[in-house]
């Protein structure tokens, strides 16, 4: 009997939350330009924060069909205990976009950062309830269990810009809410990573996320403190500077080698957080080598970023617009990696 065809998904099957990453690493990277102190800076800030604008308002229009043609894919997203997570993207791009919005019209600003402050609580409440609940399975304890507690901290590096008292103390409550919970899911995120069986491929990027809460972390507390240059200013940079190299290298080696996804787009928006929080420490310092890292991260991640526009883009185009376009370079799997290398350690007969 011959076997039956795989069914191909359409691309509103296809289209993923993860392209929301996109949105949130353009408006970090347009932050993170504009503290170059460069006129340049100030004209990329602008032209990117408003294409992240217009991209948030495409990918919106696109998942919500997606959800009105093919709702059994959202529920079935939304009860995974892992997928679950990812939803949490959307509000982190609207609280991010909120902060842009901010420099040109401040109630409008103010009015997407209220709207995202609302349902990135109720979404966060859902999520916290739900892993409450019920005993969780230690194998997903993954870095993606991290997005939602992330969105929390953006609550504070938004909205501390307005000066009423009255949201100052909203934003630190978020603030010690976040870090009281990523204090507890690091120790058991690093406790599955050490102990449990290996991430599967489409995880890896994910690992980039341990950084996020360190840079995030940071910059809110540079906003609190005034640019206050004591110990816990260095533990919070250095340890996301420490999180990133350690992880990045491993995740950008199988970015290179391994047939991409768009789940790469995964190590954007830590790389942009870090690369803002970089520029906010070397504005503190007068050593040489601390001012050179900012704008070596802000070159590594806009060459990143660019790349995975076009990998996007390429990918779209090849496989659900344009038919005769040539494919994307077919590379090795993960698991043909492994294979391959249990293959070469094993003793000659």
């Amino acid at each position: 009997m011959a076997d039956t065809p795989v069914k191909k998904p359409t691309f509103l099957e296809f289209f993923p939350l993860t392209l929301y990453a996109a949105v949130s690493s353009l408006s970090g990277l347009s932050a993170a330009w504009g503290l170059t102190g460069w006129h340049i800076g100030l004209q990329l800030k602008g032209m990117l924060g408003m294409i992240s604008a217009v991209l948030f308002i495409v990918v919106s229009i696109i998942y919500a069909l997606k959800w009105w043609h093919y709702p059994q894919i959202i529920r079935r997203d939304y009860a995974d205990p892992i997928a679950i997570n990812l939803f949490g993207v959307f509000f982190i791009s609207l609280l991010i976009i909120s902060g842009f919005l901010y420099s040109y019209d401040q109630q409008l600003g103010f009015v997407v950062w209220v709207i995202g402050t609302v349902s990135m609580s109720i979404f966060s409440w859902i999520v916290l309830s739900r892993w409450f609940s019920h005993p969780q399975n230690p194998q997903n304890a993954l870095p993606v269990w991290l997005v939602p507690l992330i969105g929390i901290l953006d609550v504070p590096l938004t909205g501390l810009r307005y000066t009423s008292p009255d949201l100052k103390e909203i934003c630190l409550f978020f603030f010690v809410t976040a870090l009281l919970f990523i204090c507890i899911l690091i120790v058991v995120i690093f406790t599955r990573l050490l102990f449990q069986a290996e991430l599967a491929a489409p995880m890896y990027p994910t690992l980039l996320l341990l950084s996020v809460p360190f840079s995030m972390t940071y910059s809110i507390y540079d906003n609190i403190t005034g640019g206050r240059s004591d110990m816990t200013a260095a533990f919070l940079f250095y340890g996301a500077l420490f999180m990133a190299a350690i992880f990045g290298r491993k995740i950008f080696f199988c970015m290179l080698r391994f047939q991409f996804s768009v789940s790469f787009w995964t190590v954007s928006f830590p790389l942009a957080s870090l690369t803002v929080a970089a520029f906010r420490y070397a504005g503190h310092s007068k050593i040489v080598f601390v001012k050179i890292i900012p704008f070596l991260l802000l070159t590594g991640t806009s060459v990143i970023v660019m790349a995975l526009f076009f990998q996007t883009f390429h990918f779209i185009i090849a496989e659900y617009i344009i038919k005769s376009c040539p494919k994307p370079s077919a590379r090795m799997t993960y698991r043909e990696f492994i294979h391959k290398t249990q293959d070469q350690q094993k003793p000659a007969a």
